[in-house]
């Protein structure tokens, strides 16, 4: 429900101009055992992992710094850059996306959003403005809670989903 929340509240502000991309840390696990990483490097590895976006031809070397075999960290690379299959988790939220009416063009499996926390255990997602993909940093966080305020979108979205009704917004 929170990502068929998102896409609402994103449809108000945005149009079409926005993407949420998420996979899921039991897949991302699965791949790590997969390939041969040990189970102690395993946070390590989503920490690294993470950095994806950012660390670009430079991820593979920071695996095997991790203390990750070179052929493992080249499999994890090539995984993250969409050879990972999507399980039968990612299948049945897919599922359940499609149930709720969400778009599968602004909803989309994407292996390479992580998360490097070892709380997160479960989906992982990550919501980009296409045409500002900072919008959501820094400031701009208060400028999203005043666009709330002022169209009502947030309120609109949790009468859809009762049970979001105790979500509340800190900010």
């Amino acid at each position: 429900q929170m990502l068929a929340t998102m896409f609402r509240v994103m449809t108000k502000l945005a149009g079409d101009r926005f993407e949420i991309r998420y996979s899921h840390r039991g897949l991302l696990d699965e791949l790590l055992v997969s390939v041969g990483v040990p189970a102690e490097l395993h946070e390590a590895a989503m920490r690294t992992m993470d950095k994806f976006d950012k660390a670009g031809d430079k991820l593979e070397q920071l695996l095997v710094a991790d203390g990750i075999s070179a052929d493992a960290a080249a499999k994890i690379v090539a995984a993250l850059n969409g050879g990972l299959q999507p399980n039968a988790d990612i299948q049945a939220l897919q599922g359940h996306l499609s149930s709720l009416g969400v778009s599968p063009s602004h909803c989309l499996f994407t292996p390479s959003i992580v998360r490097g926390l070892g709380y997160y255990t479960g989906p992982v997602w990550e919501t980009v403005l296409l045409d500002a993909p900072e919008f959501a940093e820094g400031e701009n966080v208060r400028r999203i809670v005043q666009v709330f305020e002022e169209q009502s979108v947030l309120e609109q979205v949790v009468d859809q989903y009762p049970s979001l009704h105790d979500i509340h917004v800190v900010i």
